[in-house]
């Protein structure tokens, strides 16, 4: 049975799995994470099961995890023959910071790809830097070159 609230949480990713690590479900942030993947094999989730030593029943918190270009907080919980993945993006501007370090940008690119990151749309953007339409462009082409993850993140 899916849950509406789970369904439609902008605020984390939910992901149930059967006893084979198929996924029965899965909210929109965790499609947007992991991809598409109900009825498949999740491999991430996959790997958060097999990295936990514990075989009992319960919740398990705090794994750092990174999955795709995004850091997370995620929560194990297993229960009967089923396990379900509770992971919370980070979306602070200082954890953005660190992950945009790893890449030679400018400035702008990094302030704009910090908004990027943050879930701004494109409008958004131009209106809280005052560019245009054709400067955000250019610096997007430029950012989606140097970190082509950052294409995952379009909101026009």
């Amino acid at each position: 049975m899916k849950d509406k609230s789970l369904e439609s949480s902008e605020t984390f990713g939910f992901c149930k799995l059967d006893n084979t690590s198929k996924v029965v479900f899965q909210n929109k942030i965790s499609k947007k994470v992991c991809g598409e993947k109900e009825s498949e094999t999740c491999h991430i989730c996959s790997d958060i099961l097999l990295a936990d030593d514990e075989k009992n029943e319960g919740v398990f918190n705090n794994k750092k995890i990174q999955i795709n270009d995004t850091f997370c907080n995620a929560t194990l919980l297993k229960e009967n023959e089923q396990s379900s993945i509770i992971f919370y993006p980070k979306t602070t501007t200082q954890e953005h910071e660190i992950f945009l370090a790893a890449y030679r940008l400018t400035p702008r690119e990094k302030e704009i790809a910090t908004l990027l990151l943050s879930g701004k749309s494109n409008a958004e953007i131009i209106q809280s830097l005052y560019i245009s339409k054709d400067t955000l462009k250019t610096h997007l082409s430029t950012l989606y070159k140097k970190i082509p993850s950052l294409k995952n993140y379009r909101f026009e």
